[in-house]
């Protein structure tokens, strides 16, 4: 019966050995399996990052590309506009400057977005970190052209705005000497109301006799009517061709007096040039 005993307790140790032998590898291949779990999502990790670091880095060479297509149409825009074609050049230029604005904060948001994946999937790489950093540095001095560019379009605009300004302001005296060299004035009336204007005086004579009427020295040119002398070639005038006196001395073969009735005269311009050498036309009606 001792000896019993002694064997029912060493099989009860044996058997509890095995059962913590069995525990401890059952611990370790679920430990394996957690690091394989976590090695394979860490692959999987660096697999996606390496995927989104081609893609971003095509994207980002992408917008550079265009931002070099770019300068090159702003720095021919600006040569336009320095010769003076401002017409809708400054508009493309803004645009085009808004454009390369737009791809350069489009090209920062993807690098800090592809740098924080980076430091996430605890892929420690010093090379692909100093390619960040120098595709970031490039855009800053990108950002840095782009500010110095705005400065000299402002610049330029306001360059261009005082050209215009002269432009402009020369415009206006040349249209109003044009207006005023291709201006005619005439006035048609009786001998009392040219005397009452003070456009017809009597000169001359003898005791009041025989005295020649003639334009004055001086009269206001506010009481004549104006014309332009490139569109005037004919005026009618309601009296007789007898009834009328051309006071002021304009070239007699520069004009033709035209009996139309009774009570209907055209005066005609046949030589403009020569006609309106003299640019105020006195017409003195009688009866």
């Amino acid at each position: 019966m001792r000896y019993l005993s002694i064997f029912l307790v060493v099989l009860m140790f044996a058997g509890c050995t095995d059962h913590k032998k069995l525990a401890d590898l059952q611990e370790k291949q679920a430990q394996l399996e957690t690091e394989y779990r976590l090695l394979l999502e860490e692959s999987e990790q660096k697999d996606e990052f390496v995927e989104e670091y081609t893609r971003t880095l095509n994207l980002v060479y992408d917008n550079l590309e265009h931002i070099r297509k770019r300068e090159g149409l702003l720095n021919k825009m600006s040569e336009n506009m320095e010769t003076g074609q401002t017409a809708s050049l400054k508009e493309k230029l803004l645009y085009n400057i808004s454009s390369i604005d737009e791809y350069l904060q489009d090209t920062r948001k993807q690098l800090k977005s592809l740098k924080e994946k980076m430091y996430s999937s605890n892929l420690k790489s010093a090379s692909l970190e100093e390619n960040i950093n120098q595709l970031n540095q490039m855009i800053e001095e990108k950002e840095t052209y782009i500010t110095e560019l705005r400065k000299n379009v402002e610049d330029l605009n306001a360059r261009v705005a005082q050209v215009e300004g002269k432009l402009e302001a020369q415009n206006e005296v040349i249209e109003s000497q044009t207006t005023r060299l291709n201006t005619g004035f005439y006035i048609i009336g009786s001998e009392k109301e040219l005397k009452e204007k003070g456009i017809l005086e009597e000169k001359g004579g003898i005791l009041g006799i025989r005295k020649a009427k003639q334009l004055a020295a001086s009269f206001n040119p506010q009481d004549f009517n104006t014309a332009d002398i490139t569109l005037l070639n004919r005026l009618d005038i309601d009296r007789s061709a007898k009834k009328l006196k051309i006071i002021s001395p304009h070239n007699p073969e520069s004009y033709d007096l035209i009996q139309k009735d009774d009570d209907h005269t055209i005066l005609e311009i046949l030589d403009p040039e020569a006609f309106w050498k003299i640019r105020y036309l006195v017409i003195m009606t009688k009866g």
